[in-house]
């Protein structure tokens, strides 16, 4: 029994810094800040290309409906297509946008201290 937990002591102590060395939460803050940045312009595309579309949709169809050419036809198939590929670009954005946003606050921490006073373990919820 005593060997067992020896064993189990060792592999603990040999193991156990390395995989806490190999965190760095400055650098995955960074990387949240980073597809924070990328999603939040990932939405704005979107709208920006949900705007147009239905611009070029409704141009299209006061022309098409005023001279029955192919042009207006052609600009309302244009903007019909910005309308429905900037509607689900702008929602991905956005959903993904708040998820890294809630990462980087970190809903629940559970850490291990080491000081002079002692070693603790830190355990941290957001609402």
């Amino acid at each position: 029994m005593k060997t067992i937990i020896l064993f189990l002591l060792t592999i603990f102590i040999l193991v156990g810094p390395k995989s806490f060395a190999q965190q760095n939460p400055e650098k995955q803050k960074l990387d949240y800040l980073n597809d924070i940045e990328k999603h939040r312009k990932m939405k704005s595309g979107g709208a920006v290309l949900t705007v147009l579309g239905s611009l070029c949709m409704f141009g299209g169809a006061a022309l098409f409906r005023d001279s029955g050419s192919g042009e207006g036809l052609g600009l309302f198939v244009v903007g019909m297509g910005g309308v429905c590929s900037g509607i689900p670009i702008m929602a991905y954005g956005a959903y993904n946008q708040k998820k890294y946003e809630r990462k980087l606050q970190g809903e629940l921490n559970v850490r291990i201290n080491s000081t002079s006073q002692g070693t603790g373990l830190t355990l941290s919820y957001r609402f």
